[in-house]
């Protein structure tokens, strides 16, 4: 199964997120659980270039779209995330005066989730290069939106996601107050758990640990839904 990128669906995107088994993705501002060998794939899943889109005459980059929370949750040594394409959706247009991130290109603020889609789809339409001068020489293969809920709600909603790479924690954690939408009430599948892991390491182009892991207190696995046509 080939990976649809935004290059050959200009609008195409995927989700990133680790929930419980009630959906629970936040605890008090911050995450429910921190997971070393999940938070390593999430580097790859996000930054990884598909072969097909290997172009030298462009610098390549993927999009993490975030709302502002979920940009300010991560670590200070991460942020922007690396190799990557950082759009922060506010609807306060000053939100990054004043912030050392304000220059960096690779950092762009939009007002909404469809207006962060039309950012990556102008970046890749070359006839558009004058709209968006500070990324003229970019193209951006693959399209992730990483949270927070508000931007979850909407984007399993959206005809344009492909793909939901799930890390599902078999626990459910006390007091968790932010939850992922339930996709299998709308329409969208598990793959079957052999099938999903060959489709992720051939999405990362990498082994990956497959089946339940256990790391800490907590069990969990890597999982993929797509939508049921």
């Amino acid at each position: 199964m080939a990976a649809t990128t935004s290059l050959v669906n200009p609008r195409a995107f995927a989700i990133a997120v680790a929930a419980d088994l009630a959906g629970g993705i936040g605890k008090h501002g911050d995450l429910p659980f921190t997971l070393r060998k999940d938070l390593a794939l999430f580097a790859k899943l996000t930054s990884k270039i598909p072969p097909q889109a290997q172009d030298p005459a462009y610098q390549l980059a993927n999009a993490c779209i975030m709302g502002r929370k979920t940009w300010e949750s991560l670590p200070q040594k991460y942020r922007p995330l690396p190799n990557r394409l950082n759009i922060i959706v506010s609807r306060n247009p000053h939100y990054l005066d004043g912030k050392p991130e304000k220059d960096n290109p690779m950092v762009s603020l939009m007002s909404s989730f469809e207006a962060a889609l039309d950012l990556i789809v102008d970046i890749n339409d070359k006839s558009k290069q004058q709209a968006v001068p500070s990324h003229k020489n970019l193209r951006i293969p693959r399209t992730f939106l990483i949270g927070g809920a508000q931007l979850y709600d909407i984007g399993v909603q959206s005809p344009h996601l492909n793909y939901v790479f799930l890390t599902r924690v078999y626990t459910v954690v006390e007091e968790t107050d932010v939850y992922f939408p339930d996709i299998e009430k709308m329409g969208f599948e598990l793959m079957p758990r052999e099938k999903g892991h060959d489709f992720i390491e051939s999405y990362i182009q990498e082994p990956v640990q497959g089946g339940i892991i256990e790391e800490g207190e907590y069990k969990y696995e890597f999982t993929v839904y797509t939508r049921n046509e």
